[in-house]
């Protein structure tokens, strides 16, 4: 045999490939599947994002850069590790059980994140985000390493291409399934709104017992209230007629607590009344200063500005009532700049914060103004506070007061009620804003005859009627007393429960209502939601810059100690529903140890031996 004709060597093969080859075609294709179904897996997770960060903003309440994070925590560690990992994967001396050690780490890291997210930890859950980015990058790394370690040469193409096309499909799954998990929420709802084959239609069972009203009004009307709003037609030009609005003219003075202030009713709501109180007093471009504390003093800054006036706001944290140094500050600063009597004509101040349950102090505002020795009207807000705090319009020189029948007079809504000082009215030559429904001067020419410029809400006049003299029988004092004890009682079974109030400060504490904050993780949307569609009980959600943080629970108006006890009771059973860690009967245990101790005998019902 020639030598250009003797055999040529065997080439050795690698360790890697004499490992690929030693596999059986069989467990190729298992590694192969395993390692895509990882692939698809790690796309899928970083594709289905949104989902996540809506869920993790209601868990964790905190803001949209924070949730950011989540992602942001997890693109960070995907570049250095990747490259770090393409190194050292394109390495012969790359083991299998290091490869599928990645691929454990990455799945274990993914799990541990959902469950940060579920038990609502921010930190756990920023730093699983981390370990999921880290590892995901070692798992694309492994594209190249799997087929080396595992697949013979021919096979290694085919073998890269299903993991990229895994990948791939990956994405292509999280993008079809965000709308779906975004939706899940909503469609768990309506499932269990369902019966059988045919859903049920919203609303259409008459539960046994009543609503259980313990919102911060509209609130409950008293049956004595109905009868006499229940009532046939009527000439509002008669004799009769006129002797009624008289009356009702001369006792709401007891109600606003003034002598010299003259009051006002419209058939509106307390939006009505504000307006009223705004157009009859100021002229376009005139100057006004305003807390803004919760929804409502910001719906009050609102109608200001679309009215054409210019609005100084003071910011308040949503929880706090209003800084009295603040105001006096600068009312000093407007006399200082502008000389005379200042720029700003009036300030606007809303008593009891139903946002927030906060009630802010009027006299010490007015010391505020004095001290300030400014001109500005002051005008109040007590929508939710006339007839459950007090308010002392002369005494505390308030010059306008705006209100509605809804709260605690416990008439339906359609009333407006207004009370104006002499220094108000006397603004009402110069005041330029137009006003035709709301004008003072026509409801004053008309109160003269004891009627009204227009056809008035006649039902609602006698019911107004009945709650005046309801008041009057309980006493204007007692009756804040009645509403100072059921406030207290419900704030001690927020503490037994171990929750906390919106209103830190004591001194703000409201008698009206209570606004109490959810635990982390729950949405106290569902709460409220809970409470009506399980136990027929109506109570507040959160508004605005609180919305699923807190809900409130109203104690206003025709109340007493064991209605009171309904509606803790039913919010105790509702939090439980919820998931918020409460023992049953702390709540309703320590409010009935406080009614028990401060409740007495109701007048006239006094017996021998009760005390």
């Amino acid at each position: 045999m020639r030598e250009e004709e003797a055999p040529s060597p065997a080439v050795e093969p690698t360790e890697e490939e004499d490992a690929a080859q030693s596999t059986t075609k069989r467990g190729r294709h298992r590694v192969l599947a395993c390692a895509t179904l990882a692939s698809i897996i790690n796309a899928f997770m970083f594709m289905n994002f949104s989902p996540i960060v809506e869920l993790s903003r209601r868990r964790f309440r905190v803001s949209e850069g924070q949730v950011s994070w989540l992602y942001s925590a997890a693109l960070l560690a995907t570049l250095p590790c990747f490259f770090a990992g393409a190194t050292r994967m394109s390495n012969a001396d790359t083991q299998r059980g290091a490869v599928l050690a990645i691929h454990v780490l990455n799945a274990v890291a993914a799990l541990l994140r959902l469950a940060a997210v579920a038990r609502a930890s921010y930190a756990a859950a920023v730093a699983s985000s981390l370990a999921l980015g880290a590892g995901t990058s070692l798992v694309v790394a492994s594209y190249a390493a799997v087929p080396l370690l595992w697949l013979p040469q021919q096979e290694r193409a085919a073998g890269v291409a299903w993991l990229v096309q895994g990948n791939y499909a990956g994405w292509a799954l999280g993008a079809a399934a965000t709308p779906g998990a975004r939706a899940l929420g909503a469609s768990r709802a309506a499932a269990s709104s369902t019966s059988g084959d045919a859903p049920a239609q919203p609303f259409s069972y008459d539960p046994p017992g009543r609503n259980h009203l313990f919102v911060p009004g509209p609130t409950n009307v008293p049956e004595r209230f109905q009868r006499a709003m229940v009532r046939g037609g009527q000439n509002h030009r008669d004799a009769g007629f006129s002797y009624l609005v008289r009356g009702l003219l001369e006792d709401l003075k007891g109600l606003f607590q003034t002598s010299s202030g003259q009051p006002f009713i419209f058939p509106a709501t307390g939006t009505g009344a504000w307006e009223s109180a705004l157009a009859n007093t100021l002229s376009p471009g005139d100057k006004v200063i305003a807390y803004r504390m919760g929804t409502f003093s910001h719906l009050w800054i609102d109608m200001a500005r679309r009215m054409g006036l210019e609005v100084k706001v003071i910011e308040c944290r949503w929880g706090d009532g209003a800084d009295e140094a603040q105001m006096e500050q600068c009312l000093k600063e407007d006399l200082k700049t502008h000389g005379g009597s200042g720029k700003i004509k009036a300030v606007l101040f809303t008593h009891n914060e139903t946002t927030t349950g906060v009630t802010s102090d009027v006299k010490r505002i007015r010391e505020a103004m004095d001290a300030a020795k400014h001109p500005a009207l002051l005008m109040v807000d007590a929508v939710s506070s006339l007839g459950a705090a007090d308010l002392r319009m002369d005494e505390w020189g308030v010059d306008v007061i705006v209100s509605g029948s809804q709260k605690a007079l416990s008439l339906p809504p359609g009333l407006g009620l207004t009370c104006v000082s002499q220094k108000a009215l006397a603004k009402r030559p110069e005041a330029k804003l137009a006003r035709v429904f709301f004008s003072y001067d026509d409801h004053m020419r008309m109160y003269e005859e004891g009627n009204f410029p227009y056809t008035p809400a006649v039902p609602m006049l006698y019911g107004l009627r009945e709650a005046l003299d309801k008041l009057n029988e309980e006493g204007l004092q007692n009756v804040f007393a009645r509403h100072a004890r059921l406030a207290e009682g419900t704030r001690r079974a927020v503490k037994a429960w171990g929750l906390k109030l919106l209103c830190e400060n004591p001194r703000w504490y409201s008698n009206a209502l209570t606004v109490i904050q959810v635990p982390r993780g729950i949405d106290s949307g569902d709460i409220v939601k809970t409470a009506f569609s399980k136990y027929n009980l109506s109570i507040g959600v959160g508004l605005m810059r609180v919305q699923g943080e807190v809900f409130r629970i109203g104690h206003l108006g025709d109340m007493n100690e064991v209605s009171q006890l309904g509606a803790i009771a039913g919010v105790e059973m509702t939090l439980i529903d919820c998931g918020v860690n409460v023992k049953p009967g702390s709540g309703v245990g320590a409010a009935v140890k406080y009614f028990q101790e401060t409740s007495s005998v109701i007048p006239t019902r006094e017996m021998p031996g009760v005390h």
